[in-house]
């Protein structure tokens, strides 16, 4: 018998071995790497998006060191690449589009200095109609039907609470004159195609010389579609978590990989 097929043997041992002791874990972890290997698939051949690990952008990544935690809302992976492009930026200017319990924000906070100023975007809950919510993502509309008093829980009371702005308003509509340029945004609004255009395109529209664009939840077929898009003009790359997708210019010029 072959090497080759002795390690398969051991290995699909091994995994049969786990799926019998732990299999809730099994299940999870089955599901989260199927996930990724269809959104990587996806961003790739379908959509034309390269995949890399964000530190290929700029080799100063490697060196910046981050504070990460403290926010149950954001999962660790995506807090760690955008801390990481706070630490490499120093934004003094940051636009979110999305706050849902303000996990995010709160990280941005930790990670820059006391000049820097957030404002981030949520939408008022009496906007939220039937016409609305038929051109929503299902899980958006469940999403967008949280307690407005729930929205920035993360930061609110807290000394990060000090640079953060909350707006409300559709970003569909929403008047952002006076407030840019920004010299870090992250869109994590609403996932249904025309909400993630208008993001994207107001996004690079208010987006500083020197600066960066980072898109949330890249698994949604919508999100790839646009960004793939807008991937024949600008050099957007998916992350190596799959679901944060980024955008980096220096001095006016796009950075390549």
């Amino acid at each position: 018998m072959s090497d080759a097929l002795l390690t398969g043997l051991r290995a699909a041992t091994d995994l049969i071995r786990l799926a019998v002791i732990h299999p809730r874990w099994f299940l999870a972890e089955g599901v989260r790497r199927l996930a990724d290997i269809r959104a990587r698939g996806n961003a790739r051949f379908r959509y034309g998006l390269r995949d890399v690990y964000h530190h290929r952008l700029d080799p100063r990544f490697n060196r910046l060191a981050v504070e990460v935690g403290g926010a149950a809302s954001v999962d660790s992976a995506k807090a760690y690449i955008v801390s990481r492009f706070c630490r490499l930026i120093e934004p003094k200017r940051v636009l979110e589009i999305g706050s849902f319990r303000g996990g995010m924000a709160f990280h941005i906070a930790r990670n820059t200095g006391s000049d820097c100023r957030i404002w981030t975007l949520d939408l008022p809950r009496a906007l939220l109609d039937d016409r609305m919510e038929g051109q929503m993502i299902s899980s958006d509309v469940d999403l967008a039907r949280m307690a407005e008093s729930l929205v920035g829980e993360e930061w609110r009371g807290r000394p990060e609470a000090a640079k953060i702005v909350q707006l409300w308003g559709d970003s569909l509509d929403f008047d952002f004159t006076g407030l840019g340029p920004f010299d870090l945004i992250y869109v994590d609004g609403s996932h249904a195609e025309r909400w993630v255009a208008r993001d994207t395109d107001n996004a690079f529209a208010l987006l500083a010389p020197t600066g960066a664009i980072l898109w949330d939840d890249c698994l949604w077929h919508d999100v790839l579609a646009v960004l793939g898009r807008r991937g024949d003009e600008f050099p957007i790359y998916l992350f190596e978590d799959s679901s944060t997708a980024g955008y980096l210019q220096i001095d006016g010029k796009p950075v390549s990989i």
